[in-house]
């Protein structure tokens, strides 16, 4: 069950369900006036937006034949409101503003633990023990480290 409040006013705006799943993260879009944000469950992430929190925006758990399905662990947004997700297969997946995946990188050997997304930068850790860093412009990702 996720709960949205308004702090200043203290008062509660809405109070929805993501489904069964527990709910494992829960991310916010940094682009200005972009209201969306993420819920990571252990089988999807859904994209909601506050202004109707009843109704989920997208819900992805699958890929098709291109990519292979993930349990999503972590999700981040960046300044342009792209979302970020880091699944058990090491993979780093970017997800448009629709909600369509459109890339997937190569990030760790094993399970992706965490992601941020800062100033051009795709920070992401991992259970192999290693940080990587993709430089992102406009789309365009280079591994840094």
């Amino acid at each position: 069950m996720m709960t949205i409040y308004n702090v200043n006013r203290r008062k509660q705006i809405v109070q929805v369900s993501a489904g069964t799943d527990p709910i494992e993260d829960i991310q916010w879009s940094k682009k200005p006036n972009d209201l969306r944000f993420s819920a990571v469950t252990s089988r999807s992430l859904q994209f909601w937006h506050p202004a109707d929190a009843t109704k989920k925006l997208f819900k992805n758990g699958t890929f098709g034949q291109k990519y292979t399905q993930t349990k999503f662990l972590c999700a981040s947004f960046d300044e342009e409101g792209l979302c970020f997700s880091g699944g058990q297969n090491g993979m780093l997946h970017c997800w448009d503003q629709r909600g369509e995946l459109g890339i997937v990188l190569k990030a760790h050997a094993s399970s992706c633990t965490a992601i941020v997304c800062h100033q051009g930068m795709l920070i992401s850790t991992g259970a192999d023990y290693k940080i990587t860093i993709h430089s992102s412009d406009k789309g365009n990702f280079e591994f840094i480290r």
